[in-house]
């Protein structure tokens, strides 16, 4: 009986580090983004009136609990 085993070709060591290096570059430009469009939306909804946030179905308390911190939904 033969066992075959899948050979995986190698990699230089720099290309995992770039590679790494880039994911978390892009994890963190994302993470910077989703905070400051939350930060955005939240200062946006202060502004408006009891009114105003009672025809889109809020009130001031939700704002107050509205996740400003990136990965907080």
């Amino acid at each position: 009986m033969t066992t075959t085993v899948a050979k995986t070709p190698s990699v230089p060591f720099g290309a995992v580090t770039i590679y790494s290096t880039i994911n978390a570059v892009e994890a963190f430009v994302d993470a910077v983004q989703t905070w400051n469009a939350r930060r955005i939306t939240r200062n946006t909804l202060v502004r408006l009136s009891d009114t105003q946030l009672n025809d889109i179905g809020l009130t001031f308390k939700d704002i107050r609990n509205f996740p400003v911190e990136a990965g907080k939904y």
